[in-house]
């Protein structure tokens, strides 16, 4: 397949139901706190996908410490099921919010 790619528009070819998280711009993993993850849904199949976070600065993470939040997508009912974060880090936001983006063609 040949397409354009100009420096202002990359294509960027992604598989059907991969959800991926995007967060605010930083420049260091603690510069922000992560309190709003966006989840751009690709449609098109199931998945699944886990999102896991520490304190990004120590080394708590062998200790336990960490948490994890499982995600999964339902192509058929268009509905993002989020798990409950499961698991504690020091520093780590008690409350989240999660904006669902499903991306057209």
């Amino acid at each position: 397949m040949t397409v354009d790619a100009p420096y202002e528009r990359i294509p960027l070819y992604v598989r059907a139901g991969s959800i991926i998280p995007m967060g605010p711009d930083m420049e260091w993993t603690d510069e922000k706190p992560l309190e709003e993850i966006t989840l751009m849904v690709y449609p098109g199949a199931d998945s699944d996908f886990t999102i896991y976070e520490d304190d990004g600065l120590t080394y708590g993470y062998e200790r336990g410490e960490y948490a994890v939040t499982r995600i999964h997508w339902d192509d058929a009912a268009g509905k993002a099921d989020i798990g409950p974060r499961e698991g504690s880090y020091p520093g780590m936001p008690e409350n989240r919010t999660y904006k669902v983006v499903v991306v057209g063609k």
